[in-house]
């Protein structure tokens, strides 16, 4: 497909089916008009896409935050994403996925899933406002202000499979009630791991750890936004 457009095309959705393209190649597959994807970070790479919105990107590639910094931010415009899916991060080390995530101003739902049971202490702690503790006298303009140094500010579900539920969970609460101070409130936040959901259940941190059929997970992990899980009917 490098070196064709699709004019008309609104969502694509790739099986995996072609070659992986050849990334130094100066043809690229052009969408003015895509704004869902399902694909592997491959052949993202070699996409121009001028209006994105919703992305599910398999990592396939070593050296995948290279190639995403290199390639597809600098050719495709992700300045409107909102809904990323992270499927088998392969090659993203955690500190790489912060790095990319600082970059998704506009982002509002945010899906992982991890290759392996991985402790996140430190990925989840990166979700905590700068200088947030404290805040809470803060007037209006200055909590805003706040709001600009947090990661994802407009970020409102945050969703991770196959991540080691720990305890205690301290941190998650502080991600959760952080936030909140700034005015960039999470409205919903899952962790999956097999036999158990750990969810939130208030605003104020809290969350509820239950037993569930693993089937549910892989529900969840399907991927793509016509058949999002977590979305309401009226939204599907």
């Amino acid at each position: 497909m490098p070196g064709h457009t699709f004019y008309r095309l609104e969502r694509y959705n790739e099986y995996g089916s072609f070659a992986r393209p050849e990334l130094s190649q100066s043809l690229f597959t052009e969408m003015p008009l895509c704004t869902s994807l399902h694909l592997p970070l491959s052949s993202l790479a070699t996409f121009k896409l001028p209006r994105v919105s919703e992305l599910v990107v398999r990592v396939d590639r070593r050296n995948a935050i290279n190639v995403w910094e290199k390639q597809v931010s600098v050719h495709s415009n992700l300045s409107g994403l909102k809904l990323l899916s992270i499927r088998h991060l392969g090659s993203l080390a955690e500190v790489d996925l912060i790095q990319i995530l600082k970059s998704l101003q506009a982002l509002e739902t945010l899906v992982i899933r991890f290759d392996s049971q991985v402790r996140l202490d430190a990925f989840f702690r990166s979700f905590v406002p700068m200088r947030a503790q404290g805040t809470s006298g803060l007037n209006k303009a200055s909590r805003k202000d706040q709001r600009s140094v947090v990661l994802c500010p407009r970020l409102e579900s945050l969703h991770i499979t196959h991540v080691h539920i720990f305890e205690p969970i301290t941190v998650l609460e502080d991600v959760v009630a952080l936030r909140a101070v700034v005015e960039s409130p999470l409205k919903s936040f899952t962790l999956y791991n097999g036999s158990k959901k750990l969810e939130l259940i208030g605003r104020d941190g809290r969350f509820a750890l239950e037993e569930i059929d693993p089937v549910e997970e892989i529900e969840f992990d399907t991927g793509f936004d016509w058949y999002w899980p977590y979305r309401c009917n009226g939204d599907a």
